[in-house]
């Protein structure tokens, strides 16, 4: 997840002082992170490299707080 994230906003960071971002000019398609991040749900990397990963560990953050192996 750390790992989508961070691409998203390098690529950003990356372009954010170009002059063509500063105009408008920057065609979408050459922010590949971004255009894949925008994407219809089907066709994006969002999910399986984001969703899926945190319902796994939203679920396993739940098993502990319900069923803690705690060391006695």
């Amino acid at each position: 997840m750390e790992t989508y994230l961070s691409n998203i906003v390098g690529e950003y960071e990356k372009f954010r002082g170009t002059q063509a971002l500063r105009q408008g000019k920057l065609v979408l398609d050459e922010l590949l992170e971004l255009n894949n991040f925008l994407a219809p749900a089907r066709d994006s990397h969002f999910k399986p490299q984001l969703i899926i990963p945190y319902h796994i560990v939203q679920e396993a953050i739940r098993k502990d707080l319900l069923h803690p192996n705690l060391p006695q």
